[in-house]
């Protein structure tokens, strides 16, 4: 990196950082074909790597140079759809998968929690997309439109017949393209962090609490159900709350203290 600060040992009119992006993105692709060959999996087709560089420097550039277009309000889905933010929380352990569900009028209709042995946000993110896809098949919806603020599992998802770039991402996509091939519509997009809280707020909540599955957005503090602003949690203190959580069809009531 000290050898090529100085310009002259890089390409005419190429910039340090651009210069390292590509020299990353480069590498990165070619230690994964690397270990994908050295544990017998089939190898990519050449062309296949040079356009997974082209397309992870893209991305890179864009990000560095602060192009990346923010949506800083949520996007309603199309009429007689259904809109699902995801988010999660991630511990040492273990990581808080959190779906809230909303209307075409803004109205949260559902929230839906869960939790996986997983660690990797990436994969993390991948999944709990994953978990709306489930509950949605599982209720007959057709129409759904996912926002996440995860960038390169949007990338990865909204083109089902891609092969998979990220390697991490295999199987979380196969599950979510046998889930989509049952709706009639359906889209995803990326948002950004800053309106997408209320699903951060509710598995920030869910991980303190060490609850899952589906919650009543009564139970919730209604500062937590608001998507420009992070839910700040009072100290913890010995006090009892009931904490409504529902299934499909039943309603159970638990009592917890935190």
């Amino acid at each position: 990196m000290d050898w090529f600060k100085l310009a002259v040992n890089r390409p005419p009119n190429e910039l340090f950082d651009e210069f390292m992006i590509h020299t990353l993105c480069i590498v990165e692709e070619i230690w994964k074909e690397r270990n994908r060959r050295f544990i017998g999996e089939k190898e990519a087709d050449i062309l296949r790597i040079t356009d997974l560089i082209s397309l992870k420097i893209k991305d890179h550039l864009v990000v560095s140079s602060k192009n990346l277009p923010e949506v800083l309000s949520w996007t309603p889905p199309p009429s007689s759809s259904i809109c699902c933010n995801s988010d999660v929380a991630i511990s040492t352990s273990e990581s808080v998968l959190a779906a809230v569900f909303h209307n075409e009028w803004g109205n949260v209709v559902a929230i839906k929690t869960a939790t996986t042995p997983a660690t990797n946000p990436m994969l993390a993110e991948a999944l709990v997309v994953c978990l709306v896809t489930d509950l949605v098949v599982s209720l007959g919806m057709t129409n759904i439109l996912f926002q996440s603020d995860n960038l390169s599992v949007v990338k990865e998802f909204e083109v089902l017949t891609s092969p998979v770039a990220n390697f991490r991402l295999q199987s979380a996509k196969g599950r979510f393209m046998h889930s989509c091939s049952k709706f009639i519509d359906w889209g995803i997009i990326h948002i950004s962090r800053k309106c997408n809280f209320m699903a951060h707020n509710v598995a920030k909540w869910v991980a303190r609490n060490k609850v899952e599955g589906r919650i009543c957005p009564d139970a919730l503090d209604a500062s937590m159900l608001d998507d420009l602003v992070e839910w700040d949690p009072h100290p913890v203190t010995p006090l009892h709350t009931n904490l409504y959580i529902y299934e499909i069809n039943t309603y159970r009531v638990y009592s917890s203290t935190r």
